[in-house]
This record gives C-alpha cells, structure tokens and sequence, in this order.
C-alpha cells in the first residue's frame, strides 16, 4: 500500500522536480552570464544587480534594479530591469549561440525599464562640456533667441533634474511572408515619446548579417512616431520667463529662424512645411513619417535618383503632424555659396596694399596742408546713420544694419529693395546667407555713408 502512495506520489511531483530543476539551470545560466557581463565591464564601470528574473510563463529572462558606476566617479546610473524574451525556451537556450553567429531568432524582444539618469552628476556635466565642444558656433540653433542654454544646461532651465526612460526593443521573423519587422519604442517620462518600425523583406530562409551585408535584406517600410508629452510647455514657458514673448510671437521669431538656417544650409521647403515645422513646437505635438518605396529598397537594387523630387516619388513619404498632412513636394536645394578663404601670402599682399593706400592718402592731405592759402576741411567720418525704408533702394551694394520688431540685428550688404521688402546679404563662417525681410518687420535701417 505505501509503496503504491510513494509511487503515485512519485508520478505527480515528477513535472515539479523537472520544472524546478529546469528553474535552477535558467538561473544559473542568467547568473554566469551576468558575471561575465560585469567581467567584461569591469575595466570601466562597476555593474551591479538585485536579483535574477525569470518567467517560465512568458519565456523572460533578465536582470532587477541595476547599478551602473563609470571607472573613477561616484556617480550611479540606475536601471529597473533588462529583461530578454523569446518566443520559446528552446530560441532562448540557443540565443547566445546564434547571436554570436550573426544570425537572429524568429522572436527577440528586449525591455530596459526604469533608466534614471541624474542631470546634476558629474557625467552629466562631462556630456555637457563635450556637446560644447562639438557644437559648430558658426551654425545658428533654432529658437536661440530664448537663450543661450543648450543641451543638458536647457533641461535644467526647463526644470528636469533627471530624466526617467522606459525603451523597448523587439525583432521578428515570418518566414512565410518572408518579412521581418524591428520595432523600438522609447518613452521618457515628462519629455516625449518615439517610436520606429522598420518592415524588410528578407531573401533567403533566415535573417542574419552576413545576408544583409550581401544584399539579402531590403526596406520594404519605414515608419517614425513622436509625441511630446511635457518638453515643449516647458520650453514655451522658458522662453516666455527668459525673453519676455509669448507663444504667437515665439511661432513668428521661431519661423525666421528656420528660414535663415534653411538660407544658410541651401535647403528650400514649401509654406506648408515650414508651418509643420513650427507646429512641432506646440504642447502635446505629434509627428508620424511613413515611408514605403514603390518596390523594396536594397543594396543589390539602388534606385536611379537624378532630383529630389525624384527620390521622393520613389520613396512615396507621408508627413503628418499634429492631425494635419504636410505635402513634402517641393523640397529643394541649391548650394550656399562657399566663403573664400585667403591664403597666407594673399593675407600679407591685401595686408601691404591696404598699409601702401593709407600712406598715399596722408600724404596727399600733408601735400594739400603745406599750399599757402589752403584751408583744411575736416575729413568726413563715414559711420552707420538712419534712413527711412523708402530710402533702402537707393543703397544697393552698400553695408546695412537691421533691427526688427523682436529685437534681432542682421547686418550685412543691401542686394536688393522694394516698397515691400529688403534683401540682405550676410557673410558667415560657412558661406553666405540672403535673407529677405518684410519691411513692416523692421523697425529701424541704418546704412553705412
């Protein structure tokens, strides 16, 4: 009779030893992969964990409530969770393997949840100098006018005093449709909210490098979402406290903006585009790009694009933001003219034959004092001085100094003016912008006589 019971016994708990036997290998093998994670880490931050995750459910695996420290700072990056998931544990057990030979799974989604980066550690401020030192002071920032914070600086103007993150990644196979989709959804709490999705289609039974490098893979759709849920009522609010303006004037200013950073890199975009443009601007905006080639877009098959209206035939795009479809017909392009530079002899002979010139001039004077009854006359000192817009045209060629409405100065040489419009000039580091600017825009012209 016992031994019956034992047996029974035996037979039920049988899957529960498998189960937790199979536990304990997940757990173990999650562990010595971590350790060896932290191993190859080691030369440059500290990584620590909590605990191991493991959902025998839901086919995840991962790590809990992660500590990043970089080699020689006190600072802590943390991290809720990193968890992988599979389609099944028999993908899971064999992921590191096919990983590592270049080639994917049918399923593979990634989770990193609870990223919290702190905007007042040192790092931070390391990010800081180094987004200053890369930053091309010759190229204007839109909507400088509201100050001159930038990067990690302006988000602890906007009041951030860290940044919380939740991003998820995941890939998957149809071999019958012969199509994989990526997809990458990024949220950070407050600022705003991203996601990608890119379909290729895939020639060959699987998905791996090797065949995307050789042209076995092709883009097939692309499509890009973002929300604002935070930054740009942050922003409108530090502009409106920093400059004194508010948001119609903030859309006015922001708008010429673009218009001289289109001038300045030679890109040309319809009304309608610049106004998407500024609408990105706007409390809770939101922006969907979709783009779907008339026919798979590979390596082994690119496309003969001779304009851009061509490319974006063939591209077939569609722009909408905020609820409103933004036609993108009409972009173009012309090449900014490039600034000269001298070389160092040129600089020494404009250098002498200006120095040879001002000699001439004094003694032409010297020569005209030394006449008996010569009578001096006072040398007329040339200098900026006011004139009405009326009077614009008739300094074509000249130099001008322009002071709008909003306060902004542009100066530069007059190439052109109207009853309606003045057109200006302006040399830059990178080459040279034209700017044309309405005059009932302008509250003061002065040129230079």
């Amino acid at each position: 009779m016992f031994k019956r019971i034992a047996l029974l016994l035996l037979i039920l708990l049988l899957p529960v030893f498998a189960v937790a036997g199979f536990y304990g290998y997940l757990w173990s093998s999650v562990r010595s992969s971590a350790d060896e994670l932290i191993a190859k880490v080691a030369p440059f931050a500290e990584l620590r964990y909590g605990n191991v995750h493991i959902d025998l459910l839901a086919t995840e695996v991962g790590l809990k409530n992660i500590t990043l420290i970089p080699m020689g700072s006190s600072d802590q990056l943390m991290l809720g969770e990193w968890v992988v998931k599979t389609s099944d544990w028999s993908e899971m057990l064999q992921l590191q393997e096919r990983l590592a030979q270049g080639k994917m799974p049918s399923s593979l989604t990634m989770r990193v949840n609870g990223l919290l980066f702190d905007l007042n550690s040192s790092l931070a401020k390391q990010w800081q100098m180094a987004f200053e030192q890369a930053r091309d002071p010759s190229i204007p920032m839109p909507s400088a006018f509201c100050g001159d914070a930038a990067g990690v600086k302006l988000l602890r103007e906007l009041g951030y005093r860290s940044l919380s993150s939740d991003t998820l990644l995941s890939f998957s196979y149809d071999p019958a449709a012969a199509e994989a989709v990526i997809y990458l959804d990024s949220d950070t709490a407050q600022v705003g909210a991203m996601t990608t999705e890119v379909k290729l289609q895939v020639r060959g039974e699987s998905v791996s490098m090797p065949a995307a490098m050789m042209g076995g893979v092709e883009l097939k759709s692309l499509r890009v979402t973002y929300r604002d849920s935070g930054y740009n009522r942050r922003y409108l609010g530090y502009c409106k406290q920093s400059a004194g303006i508010d948001d119609a004037q903030f859309e006015e200013i922001f708008r010429q903006e673009i218009d001289d950073l289109l001038a300045l890199t030679g890109v040309q975009l319809t009304d309608e585009q610049i106004a998407g443009l500024v609408a990105l601007n706007k409390p809770d905006a939101e922006l969907a790009l979709n783009i779907q080639p008339l026919v798979p877009l590979g390596a082994a098959n690119p496309p003969e694009i001779a304009s851009v209206d061509a490319a974006l035939n063939f591209l077939n795009p569609s722009l909408i933001i905020s609820g409103q479809s933004i036609p993108l017909k009409g972009i173009g392009w012309r090449p900014p003219e490039k600034k000269q530079t001298l070389t160092i002899e040129e600089q020494v002979e404009q250098a002498v034959a200006l120095s040879r010139e001002r000699a001439k001039t004094q003694a032409d004077q010297l020569a005209q004092l030394s006449k008996p009854d010569a009578v001096p006359a006072l040398p007329r000192v040339s200098e900026f001085q006011e004139i009405t817009a009326s009077e614009a045209a008739k300094y074509k060629g000249g130099k001008a100094r322009l002071i709008t409405y909003f306060g902004r100065e542009i100066s530069g040489r007059i190439i052109d003016a109207n009853a309606q419009e003045i057109v200006i000039e302006q040399r830059l580091e990178m080459g040279v912008a034209t700017y044309a600017i309405a005059l009932d825009k302008v509250s003061e012209i002065e040129v230079y006589r």
